[in-house]
């Protein structure tokens, strides 16, 4: 009953049931729910497995912190990110607005020209050579 628990199995072979159990025999052994914190990499499930585990026993599930894990990375981060020199107002941004920054910076350091880039091995040796030439 003590430690933490880490499930890692394939689609369909019961993870969710496994959990909410753990949860529910948690609970009505004793253990603070709010000391349980449950995380997945959907909301919808971890919704879920919070929503099984009410039905086993009672509402002391409500009290389980759960979430995905980007949620609850997100949280930290906002909560205790001071440590680390972020503010709590930062900004996550998403795989496009990534690309975009990365992008601008590459222009404002005048490495967006096609002969920088090398997309393949061949690419790379035939800049090499043109650059020696």
């Amino acid at each position: 009953m003590e430690g933490s628990l880490l499930i890692i199995a394939g689609a369909g072979t019961g993870k969710t049931r496994t959990l909410v159990y753990r949860v529910a025999y948690l609970i009505d052994q004793g253990v603070d729910p709010r000391s349980i914190l449950l995380l997945t990499f959907t909301r919808r499930a971890a919704e879920e497995m919070l929503r099984r585990a009410s039905l086993l026993i009672d509402g002391r599930c409500k009290q389980v912190a759960g979430g995905t894990f980007h949620s609850f990375a997100n949280l930290v981060l906002r909560t205790s990110g001071r440590r680390l020199g972020l503010t709590p107002s930062f900004t996550i941004m998403d795989r496009s607005d990534s690309e975009d920054v990365i992008q601008l910076i590459r222009t404002e350091m005048g490495l967006n020209s096609q002969r920088k880039t090398f997309s393949t091995q061949t690419d790379y040796r035939r800049n090499l050579q043109h650059d020696a030439q």
